[in-house]
């Protein structure tokens, strides 16, 4: 859950629990959604298990929608704290994002005139806004990436959980998509048997695809600088359960046992048909763009209060005129 203040998300929000700060894991980064930035704490979380081992059992994201659909909203907080080095820092941020079923993706932006999947409007669904190859579908995209990490391609729904490029911009420091097993026979999904988090950073606009198996506990290497206030050589600690009627992932950077940073995104689902579309929109109306600006307003501040920098590895020789980005 990148956002103002680390590396990864929350998504989107990453895990479970209560976080403080708003972006990617270990320091400021890039915030998912928007709101006000009130700070809060985060409880130390125990120690994980071996890494990239899940410690939770499968969990399926539950039911349709009454128009039919399987996806739905969301909408929550996102939290970040930064716990070092240097200064600590927390945020907390409002959010609301949509979590698309990927075989539902024009019906969904057809339910509002304001959305849309094939022409310009207020909140739009850009094939080339997301993982891979825009000439491939897009879960195609993600069902490859998930066989070619883990040596088993899923065969069941894929859904995108991630904000739309609203007001013809967008910036997602994290976009989590959910794989599933086959259908149940009562039309369900299966059970979720992976997750891909889908990093970006800024203003780099670098990113990085992680694949992890199943909701519970992973522990994996950080691959990719988000944070220009975090040092190399982290790990990440995410924890993630199933979409229902709550979804939350937490996801914490780390050196050894101690925990820099940590992101958590606590949502709740809302039914999505015309009217819930059109109030996100009221309700979130330059989401996009008060994300891009927070993670800046955030990097500002541990400026200000004298965090360490830790220039982009792979461009230390070169001068960069825009401003720390947090994450």
């Amino acid at each position: 859950m990148p956002g103002p203040g680390g590396d990864l998300v929350t998504v989107a929000g990453t895990g479970t629990g209560t976080g403080t700060g708003t972006g990617n894991a270990t320091g400021t980064g890039n915030a998912t959604g928007t709101g006000n930035a009130t700070g809060t704490g985060k409880p130390t979380p125990a120690a994980s298990s071996v890494p990239g081992e899940a410690t939770a059992a499968w969990g399926a994201w539950s039911g349709r929608d009454p128009n039919g659909l399987r996806s739905s909203l969301y909408e929550g907080v996102l939290v970040h704290t930064r716990f070092g080095p240097g200064p600590t820092h927390s945020f907390r941020y409002r959010v609301a994002m949509p979590l698309l079923d990927l075989a539902e993706v024009g019906d969904v932006m057809g339910l509002h005139p304001a959305w849309s999947s094939r022409r310009p409007a207020p909140v739009r669904f850009r094939r080339e806004d997301f993982l891979g190859d825009p000439a491939t579908s897009l879960d195609g995209a993600v069902r490859d990436l998930v066989g070619e990490r883990t040596g088993r391609r899923p065969e069941g729904p894929v859904a995108v959980l991630a904000n739309l490029r609203t007001w013809g911009w967008l910036f997602n420091p994290v976009s989590l998509y959910f794989c599933a097993d086959p259908d149940d026979p009562s039309g369900d999904p299966g059970p979720v048997s992976s997750l891909v988090a889908d990093v970006e950073n800024t203003p780099w606009h670098d990113r990085h695809a992680y694949v992890v198996g199943p909701p519970g506990v992973h522990r994996f290497a950080k691959e990719l600088h988000v944070s220009p206030f975090l040092p190399t050589g982290l790990d990440y600690r995410l924890r993630y359960g199933a979409p229902g009627e709550r979804l939350t992932v937490d996801l914490d950077a780390l050196v050894g046992d101690r925990l820099l940073f940590g992101a958590t995104l606590s949502l709740h689902r809302r039914a999505i048909d015309r009217a819930s579309l059109g109030r996100l929109l009221w309700n979130y109306p330059a989401m996009t763009h008060r994300l891009t600006a927070g993670i800046y307003a955030q990097a500002a501040r541990l400026r200000l209060k004298g965090a360490p920098f830790f220039p982009h590895p792979a461009r230390r020789s070169g001068a960069r005129s825009s401003p720390p980005v947090p994450g």
